[in-house]
């Protein structure tokens, strides 16, 4: 099922902000006010990390990261249940220059879901790129959320690839899926000048498609990450959220979501209707996961 549901307002969120407390810098004390998009913390000095719903901050507390491996700080937020629209956080325009489209994606927030780190980070500012790779490949079972995210936004992510060509200067745009990618006559028009290249071979496919994208000097982009950067550009939204599948033995419902940033796992596990013992979470994938907290 390629359909995402979007998300709900969970009671309380409690957003990353980094590993070590070195280079937080909060906005807010316990018993603040917040609203939706408003700068909470900076992690690493200057990384500006956003509320995604209205409520009240809360506390920073320190809990397991993500990947089971360290420990992060986190902000945790109590929402009031409201998602209200916001205005542009900064201005925007039809066309940047590549400095203007950097300082965009590093203020509004924008990750890099294959690199899973800020796309800031992957930016080589010196580097002339030949060619702007859009990384589709679930090459994971029973992931799909790559691919649902082209299906459902292919025009959000297409914009946005096309926003970073232009700023960058780079000529040519390729869009990766697997070989067994049997969805091509669900793609919209609009995609003609996009050349769609089958990556094959057996899991994991990511080294493959690094020395691809070594090879041939290019910007390696995740589908979501495209997204958010026509979103930022055009809207002048933070990335606040993100499509997860939520799929196992366990549940009932599985599904591709879009999650707010701070979600408690077990918040999703319920929505899907976990059932019976849940033994452990994966997340990341089954074949190259973790375990992870269901709060």
């Amino acid at each position: 099922d390629m359909e995402i549901k979007t998300y709900a307002v969970p009671e309380t969120v409690k957003i990353p902000i980094e590993v070590k407390n070195d280079g937080i810098v909060l906005k807010k004390v316990a018993g603040d006010k917040v609203g939706k998009c408003e700068i909470v913390a900076y992690s690493k000095g200057d990384y500006p990390v956003y509320s995604p719903v209205n409520g009240i901050f809360t506390d920073v507390i320190q809990g397991p990261a993500v990947n089971g491996f360290m420990d992060m700080q986190y902000a945790v937020i109590k929402t009031d249940g409201t998602d209200l629209p916001t205005s542009p956080l900064w201005e925007t325009k039809a066309d940047y220059s590549k400095t203007e489209l950097i300082d965009i994606i590093k203020r509004a927030g924008i990750f890099n879901e294959w690199a899973k780190g800020y796309f800031f980070d992957f930016i080589n500012k010196k580097t002339n790129y030949r060619k702007l790779i859009i990384d589709c490949v679930d090459d994971q079972p029973y992931d799909l959320s790559r691919t649902a995210v082209l299906l459902n936004y292919q025009n959000e992510v297409i914009k946005g690839a096309e926003i970073l060509c232009n700023a960058f200067g780079i000529p040519k745009t390729e869009l990766l899926v697997m070989k067994n990618f049997c969805t091509e006559s669900l793609l919209k028009k609009g995609i003609d000048n996009i050349d769609i290249v089958k990556v094959g071979g057996k899991y994991p496919v990511s080294p493959e498609i690094v020395q691809y994208a070594h090879k041939n000097t290019a910007l390696r982009v995740g589908v979501q990450c495209c997204r958010a950067v026509y979103r930022a550009a055009y809207f002048g939204e933070p990335q606040i959220s993100s499509i997860v599948t939520v799929w196992g033995e366990g549940v009932q419902s599985p599904a591709n979501l879009e999650v707010l940033n701070g979600t408690p796992t077990k918040f999703l596990l319920e929505r899907c209707k976990a059932q019976g013992i849940i033994e452990r979470v994966i997340g990341g994938g089954v074949m190259s996961g973790y375990v992870v907290s269901t709060e």
